[in-house]
């Protein structure tokens, strides 16, 4: 939990980010993982997460700062933030995975599948 508070709280509350940005965040965050998907679906994740991230810089740039450098750098403290976002899950991840394989905790199908690391792998439907 210090981690959490140390990495990820205490720079939200320094940033002072309002609804929108936690919103762009949030959008931003749900676009970022590619895996599992095809080259199509990659692209429609990939161009939505560029879609928020430009307008994450645009809010920031018109309501948050005076310049486009400080918005620049505002854009890359809240990446950093990410980073550190999901190195946070994938710990958490790890710790249920290890505790549900020694039995120590039975957990739910939902939550072990909730935090499950390998997305699930699809075929594409055959082409006809």
């Amino acid at each position: 939990m210090p981690r959490y508070l140390n990495y990820v709280i205490y720079p939200m509350q320094n940033f002072a980010m309002d609804d929108y940005e936690m919103v762009l965040i949030k959008c931003i965050m749900f676009f970022s993982n590619e895996a599992g998907l095809s080259a199509a679906g990659k692209s429609i994740v990939s161009a939505a997460r560029e879609k928020y991230l430009s307008s994450l810089y645009n809010y920031g740039r018109n309501n948050k700062c005076a310049t486009s450098v400080q918005a620049t750098l505002r854009i890359a403290k809240f990446m950093i933030m990410l980073s550190a976002i999901t190195s946070l899950t994938h710990l958490m991840n790890e710790g249920v995975h290890v505790t549900s394989l020694f039995n120590i905790i039975e957990f739910d199908e939902l939550i072990q599948a909730t935090h499950k690391t390998t997305p699930p792998h699809h075929t594409p439907p055959p082409q006809g």
